[in-house]
Order: structure tokens, then C-alpha cells, then sequence
């Protein structure tokens, strides 16, 4: 009873834990300027007209009729107003002014716009959702942010929403890993996924032809080993937090996991990974939304030693006497 009781109140005292809203922040601010940068381009492209009008008003597909179908009736004028509101919401949510209302205006918008789209919603508008929820419970607009400059309020805020967001991000990588089950995934197969993607015409943003993509057959190879490696090691980056909570507790694996810093080690992994899909596919947002996953996996401490190892820091004025 004594050993439940005592897990119980970690547990609790875990969940109660306050930190300055730094992480929160700055994850806050790259998916508002995620979001405004994939309206921009859809905006500027037309895509806008061809995915998101009605076939009936001009667009390419008929609409799906989702719960938030009356929001987003279909026409072109309805379709700006809609894409006006999430734009709004991105923006105020970037700049933290009035940041609650901006976070769920961009959620209302985005959702509205991408759930009308017959085939679906892109993987990367399911990371902005996931992204948004947590962050209008956050109390992210606390830090770099024009409401903490106007409304002088407490830096603090509950860290609980930073671990869910660090939850979201292993199970996202875990499930993506425990999916791919194919022969082209699976070590010991083929290991020719990658070699096949590289070859889907419509995901590649610049044509890559088969003679010139043969010489580097054992690098997809690689690439796809590597990937399926990191998403289905997705667990052992909780463990990692986790040893690094405890720190001071003994043990040779969670010596072994903070001195190698096994935490770091996976968030560059799966940035790099992130930044090789962008450079070769089009996937819309998702580089940016999951970089700004990966700023929760720091704490306020830690960025607050970025930011003070910076070179523009503010020089002191020295006046003669």
C-alpha cells in the first residue's frame, strides 16, 4: 500500500510541476508560422480553388460533408472567408496576441477547410491538430509573446501539456513504425521502400529519373533500415525523459542513456529524416509541424542557455564619468 501511495504521489507532483512557457512558446510560434506559410502557398498557387471549392462553383472535387460543413459551404467567397479566419487565428497565435483565441480560431479554420476534402485530409493537417489542442490548454501566450508585454502575467504555467505534446510525438513515430510490415520495410526483406517512393511521381517535387537513382539503390536501402529503425525505437525516447527526470537515481542504463544523451540523439535523427522527405517530396507542412514537436523535448531551462550563448546578446553601455 505504502509503495502505491508513494508512486501515486510522484506521480501527482509530476503532473503538478510548473516551468516558464519558453518550450510551449517557441513550439507555439513554428506552428503558427507553419500553418500562415501553407495558406500562403496554397493561397498563392490557386490550389486553394482546385482543393477546397465545390466541383458545383468552379473547384476540380465535389466536397465531403463533414460536422463543420456549415462553416464551409463550398463556394469561392465562403472558401476565402474560411481560409481569412485560419489565417487570422495563425497569425495572432504567432505573435501571442490574444493567443487562446488565435489558437482556436486556426484550429476552426484549418479544421474546416481540410476535413471538406473528399480524399482526405493530408497527414500533416492531423500533426496540426494534435499540435493546437494541447497548446490552447497550455497557456503558451505566457512567454515571447505580445500578451506577456501587455497583460504582465506569471512566466509560470503547468509543464503537463509539454509531456503530452512529447507523448503525441513518440506515439506519432511509434504507430507510423509499427505499420510498416511490408517486406520493403522489415530488416531481413527487400528494404526497397524508399527505392519505390523515389519513383511515385506525384509525391516527388522534382523528377528523379530511374538511371540516375540506380547507382544509389544501397543508400534507399539505408534510408529505409534507418527509418523504420527510428519510428519503432520510438518508445526508448520516453525512456530517455524519464531517466533524465531521475536522474539522481542509480543505474548503469539510465547513466548510459544521460550521458550519451539519447534524447538529443533521436530528435536530430528524426529532423534529418524530416528534412530529407521535404528536400524530395511533397508533403505539405509537416517538416515544420514537427519541428515544432521537437522544441517541447527541451526545457525552458535549456533554451533559456541557448539564448544566453547567442552572439547578439546586449552589450552594456559604458558612460565616462
Amino acid at each position: 500500500m505504502t509503495a502505491r501511495l508513494t508512486a501515486w504521489s510522484r506521480w501527482t507532483a509530476l503532473l503538478e510541476t510548473r516551468e516558464a512557457a519558453t518550450s510551449l512558446a517557441l513550439c507555439r510560434i513554428l506552428t503558427g508560422f507553419t500553418l500562415i506559410h501553407g495558406l500562403f502557398r496554397m493561397g498563392s498557387s490557386g490550389a486553394w480553388s482546385a482543393v477546397w471549392v465545390d466541383a458545383a462553383h468552379g473547384g476540380v472535387l465535389g466536397l465531403a460533408s463533414p460536422w463543420l460543413g456549415w462553416l464551409h459551404p463550398g463556394t469561392r467567397a465562403e472558401t476565402a472567408r474560411v481560409m481569412a479566419v485560419a489565417a487570422c487565428g495563425a497569425v495572432l497565435m504567432t505573435v501571442g496576441l490574444c493567443t487562446r483565441l488565435g489558437i482556436l480560431l486556426a484550429w476552426l479554420g484549418a479544421r474546416a477547410l481540410s476535413t471538406s476534402i473528399v480524399i482526405g485530409p493530408q497527414t500533416s493537417d492531423f500533426v496540426l491538430f494534435n499540435l493546437l489542442l494541447p497548446l490552447a490548454c497550455s497557456g503558451c501566450g505566457r512567454s515571447l509573446s505580445l500578451d506577456s508585454l501587455l497583460f504582465r502575467r506569471s512566466h509560470e504555467v503547468m509543464a503537463w501539456p509539454r509531456y503530452v505534446l512529447i507523448g503525441q510525438m513518440t506515439l506519432m513515430y511509434w504507430a507510423s513504425g509499427v505499420q510498416k510490415i511490408s517486406s520493403g520495410w522489415i530488416p531481413g526483406g527487400s528494404l526497397d521502400a524508399v527505392w519505390y517512393i523515389l519513383q511515385w511521381t506525384h509525391w516527388l517535387k522534382r523528377p528523379i529519373s530511374i538511371e540516375a537513382l540506380a547507382p544509389w539503390y544501397w543508400v534507399t536501402r539505408l534510408l529505409t533500415l534507418g527509418t523504420w529503425l527510428l519510428e519503432n525505437s520510438a518508445p526508448l525516447l520516453l525512456l530517455a525523459f524519464w531517466y533524465r527526470h531521475t536522474r539522481e537515481r542509480p543505474g548503469r542504463a539510465r547513466a548510459w542513456f544521460n550521458r550519451l544523451d539519447v534524447r538529443s540523439i533521436y530528435v536530430a535523427s528524426a529532423l534529418l529524416m524530416h528534412i530529407g522527405i521535404w528536400a524530395t517530396l511533397e508533403v505539405g507542412e509537416f517538416l515544420g509541424y514537427c519541428t515544432a514537436y521537437a522544441v517541447c523535448c527541451y526545457t525552458p531551462c535549456e533554451w533559456r542557455r541557448v539564448f544566453t550563448a547567442l552572439p547578439f546578446k546586449k552589450r552594456r553601455v559604458v558612460t565616462a564619468a
